[in-house]
Order: C-alpha cells, then sequence, then structure tokens
C-alpha cells in the first residue's frame, strides 16, 4: 500500500483522483476502509456521511469480505473496467482481515461496531448538529462513545467558529467579523460579539476581508456564555426549516425535538425526515424507519399521536391553536428506505455537483419536493 495509505479514514469524495466515477462506488471506497485495521479517525464534512457509509458496510460486509479475501472488487457490480483494473491493483488478498472481519459483522450491528472494526479509532470529526441531529443520533448507534467533534462552524464565506464540545461552538475572532440579529426582532439593530445575550437564539450578518457585506445566514444559533467578549453558542436550526401556520410558528429544532421523543417513546428507530403544513392545517411529517413492523397502520397512529402531544408540550403557541382548533393534529406518514438519499442523488445529478452541497430536506417548500415525498408514501397516519 505504498501509494494508498490511511493514517485515518478520510470520507471525503476522492480516492486515486477518479472523482464522478468514485462517487457513485460506496462499496469500493468503504471496502479500501474496512480493510485497513489502523484506521484512527473517521473525518467528513457532515455525519450523513458517516452514517451512510455504516449502512453501506451493514448491507454489503459479505461481499466486501469476499473481495478482501480475494483481492479484488467482483462484488461493486457498477465500477467500469478500467476503473476496475486500476483499483485492484492496489489490493492484495488478505484472508486473515476477512475473517477478523466476518467474525466482527456476523456478531450483528445491534451494539456499536466502530471500535470492533478499527481497535485504534479514538476520534470522528463531522459536523452533526441543528438538521444533521439526526444523523448524529443514529451514526452514535454504530460508533458508540467513540469520541465526535463537529470541527469547524463554516460556510462557502469563511469560518465562523470552532467546536470547543458538546456541539459548542467558540466565535472565530479571526476569519471574519460576525454581527447578531435577535431572533425574536428580526428588524432591531444588530448587535457586536461582546453585547450578546446568553440564552438568547440571533441570526448572523457576516462580514469578510474578501468583501462580502453584512450577508445573512439562514442559521440560527442559541448563546451559552460570554467570555472576554467572544460568545460560546450552538446552532439550532435553520430559517428555511420554519413552517407557520394559524399565528403558529414551529422551528426545525422544536419538531425534531418533538419527533425523536415520540419515536424514543415507541421504541422506534427514525432515519430521516421532513415535514410540511398541509391543506388542512395540520402540521405532516413525511418518515423513514429501520423497523419494518411499521407497514401496522396502528403503530403509525401511536407514533401520530405522541409526535403531536410532544409538540403541544413544546410550544404553547400550537397548544393554544389546537385547542381552539384553528390547527389539526399532526400526523406521521411513513415513507420509503432512502428517500431522502434517493432525492440527493436526483439533485446531484442535475446540479452536476458532490453529494455535500445538497443540503438533507427538511421543511417541504415547493411543488416539487412535495410531490416527491407524498409519492414515497408506504404507510399513512389514518
Amino acid at each position: 500500500h505504498s501509494s494508498f495509505s490511511f493514517q485515518g479514514l478520510f470520507l471525503s469524495y476522492q480516492i486515486f483522483g477518479c472523482l464522478s466515477t468514485v462517487l457513485l462506488v460506496y462499496h469500493s471506497r468503504m471496502l479500501f476502509a474496512i480493510k485497513e485495521r489502523d484506521v484512527e479517525q473517521i473525518i467528513s464534512p457532515f455525519t450523513w456521511g458517516i452514517t451512510e457509509a455504516f449502512d453501506c458496510i451493514r448491507n454489503n460486509w459479505r461481499r466486501m469480505c469476499d473481495d478482501i479475501e480475494q483481492g479484488t472488487l467482483r462484488g461493486a457490480s457498477d465500477i467500469p473496467d478500467e476503473l476496475r483494473t486500476k483499483l485492484e491493483s492496489y489490493l492484495r488478498p488478505d484472508v486473515q482481515r476477512a475473517n477478523e472481519l466476518r467474525t466482527v459483522f456476523s456478531e450483528g450491528f445491534d451494539k456499536p461496531i466502530a471500535k470492533k472494526i478499527w481497535k485504534k479509532l479514538d476520534l470522528i470529526i463531522a459536523a452533526g448538529t441543528g438538521s444533521f441531529a439526526v444523523y448524529t443520533d443514529r451514526m452514535k448507534k454504530y460508533t458508540g462513545s467513540v469520541k465526535h467533534s463537529s470541527g469547524y462552524y463554516l460556510c462557502s464565506e469563511s469560518v465562523i467558529g470552532k467546536e470547543i464540545g458538546n456541539g459548542l461552538y467558540k466565535l472565530d475572532m479571526t476569519s471574519c467579523f460576525v454581527e447578531f440579529v435577535p431572533i425574536d426582532d428580526p428588524s432591531a439593530e444588530p448587535v457586536f460579539a461582546g453585547s450578546v445575550e446568553v440564552g438568547k437564539e440571533y441570526t448572523l450578518l457576516l462580514t469578510t476581508f474578501s468583501g462580502l457585506y453584512r450577508y445573512r445566514l439562514d442559521d440560527v444559533v442559541k448563546i451559552h456564555d460570554l467570555v472576554d467578549y467572544i460568545p460560546t453558542f450552538s446552532i439550532e436550526y435553520r430559517l428555511c426549516e420554519t413552517v407557520c401556520d394559524s399565528g403558529v410558528k414551529l422551528s426545525g429544532a422544536q419538531i425534531y425535538s418533538a419527533l425523536h421523543k415520540a419515536c424514543e417513546g415507541l421504541h422506534q428507530s427514525l432515519c430521516d425526515y421532513a415535514y410540511m403544513i398541509s391543506e388542512d392545517h395540520s402540521l405532516t411529517v413525511y418518515a423513514e424507519f429501520e423497523n419494518d413492523r411499521l407497514t401496522d397502520d396502528k403503530i403509525i397512529n401511536d407514533l401520530s399521536d405522541a409526535f403531536d402531544e410532544a409538540l403541544r408540550s413544546l410550544s404553547e403557541s400550537y397548544d393554544s391553536a389546537r385547542n381552539e382548533g384553528t390547527l389539526k393534529a399532526a400526523k406521521v406518514e411513513m415513507i420509503e428506505e432512502e428517500s431522502h438519499l434517493l432525492f440527493r442523488d436526483i439533485e446531484r445529478y442535475r446540479n452536476q455537483t458532490a453529494p455535500d452541497q445538497i443540503k438533507p430536506v427538511r421543511c417541504i417548500d415547493t411543488p416539487k419536493k412535495e410531490k416527491f415525498f407524498k409519492n414515497r408514501v408506504i404507510c399513512s397516519e389514518r
């Protein structure tokens, strides 16, 4: 492996310089990853990518182990012959590693498995707060107690903060100039970093050295501390994820919190979700689950009831609207597995871009998104 070695597992989008092709071949990327015994770090832009990688291993480990044993890539049927030949030139049959992995995987994936695959693994770096919280929760079912850092809080324009632990970020005072706009009064004058109030939520105005002037980000942050005029904050949700109806405003953070609570109470594993206000003035969530038992209508009905009840406990305005009848009970509809990944890949194809340039769909705010997710429904609340 002189020309290809892992000092860490980098779930990026280039292997051997074959960008556009390797994007289509998750099997080969993960095969090379699990073949290495001494991986110490997993690095990805978002926890979405890491969760998808572990899902790929879970669904394809038998073929991967066969390929590792034989030094081939026969298990990845969609690789062009030229690329397959090049990739196989980096492989050597490794019966011992194949058998090690078979022993690990045959024990199942019900308990964290990452440290069993890579005994030296001690750090995961990937953004996983706000819209990506659902993927972080899923990732930890695979990674368990392995330390996780969200790394840097950044956007295309600048670095904004660095995580200091527990999903909290410290504002970076060197890369850009940030102003804070109170979320409860968007018309208020922006305040400087040293004047924010602990406990309040803000959107950010960004001014950069390259000339970007007072650019408003869609993210909403919550201030947790202020030390020497430098705030510490968490990323809560994006403004575009907020839904409004009948005088009620629900943030993406509130909706996920309620949905997570409902699923946890009924012992269901949530994979992904999107939501909208339906024509009948009810909040409808289109959700993916791991458990096939959810084809039982009763479980979907119970989830809907638990979700609605959780929303009422989180939002006084929602509870009032439900009591007054201006909003109907929230409901859950089950959609086909990997619907969000399919939507992402369709958008990638249309826009010719990398996967992590496509953000997960939360608020369904266009007819195209509405049609897509409604057509993926396999079990509805009744």
